[in-house]
C-alpha cells in the first residue's frame, strides 16, 4: 500500500491499543499500481443507537488542513483517554466516528478529485430520505435559476463505501 505522512498518521491511530478505539478498512482505492486505504475510526461504544459525532476530512485531496485537524483531534483524545477516567465513562453513552482522509488518492496526487477524476463533494445523493423543511436559497430569488438537482446519481463506489 502507498503511504504518505497523513496516511501513516491515520495508520498509527488505527494501531492504537486502547479498547475504546476501533478501526477498519472501509475500502481500498487503486490507482496506477498503488493502493490507498480508506480507514474508518470509531471511539467509544460500539452501540450505533447512541448520540454520534462525525469527524471527516480529506474530501478534496489538495485541502490537507481538515485531515490534519481530524488527526490531531483524534490523537489528543486518545492521549486523554489514557488518564481521564470520567471521559472513558462518558464514552459508554456516545461515540465519535471518523474518516480523517476520505480521498487518499487525491491527497497523494494533490488533486481536488479522486484518482478517477470524481469530485467526491459533487458525487453524493441529492434525494433526502426523510421530509425536511424547505430552505430558502437562490432559486427563491429568480425563476432563471434551476431548482433542484434532479434524481440522485449512481454513486461512485468509493463515495458509496463512505456513505454506508
Amino acid at each position: 500500500m502507498r503511504e504518505f505522512k497523513e496516511l501513516q498518521d491515520i495508520i498509527d491511530i488505527r494501531n492504537s491499543k486502547d479498547d475504546l478505539v476501533h478501526s477498519e478498512y472501509l475500502d481500498i482505492v487503486k490507482y496506477k499500481n498503488k493502493e490507498y486505504p480508506i480507514i474508518g475510526i470509531t471511539i467509544g461504544t460500539k452501540n450505533k443507537n447512541v448520540p454520534t459525532f462525525g469527524l471527516f476530512g480529506g474530501v478534496h485531496g489538495l485541502e490537507r488542513v481538515g485531515t490534519h485537524l481530524a488527526i490531531n483531534f483524534l490523537n489528543n483524545l486518545i492521549a486523554r483517554l489514557s488518564w481521564d477516567k470520567e471521559l472513558r465513562r462518558e464514552f459508554q453513552n456516545f461515540r465519535i466516528v471518523s474518516i480523517p482522509l476520505i480521498n487518499p488518492g487525491g491527497m497523494d496526487h494533490i488533486a481536488r478529485s479522486n484518482p478517477n477524476g470524481v469530485d467526491l463533494m459533487r458525487n453524493a445523493p441529492v434525494d433526502a430520505e426523510i421530509e425536511s423543511a424547505p430552505k430558502p436559497g437562490p432559486t427563491d430569488l429568480s425563476s432563471i435559476i434551476l431548482r433542484g438537482a434532479g434524481k440522485a446519481p449512481d454513486l461512485n463506489n468509493k463515495a458509496k463505501s463512505v456513505a454506508d
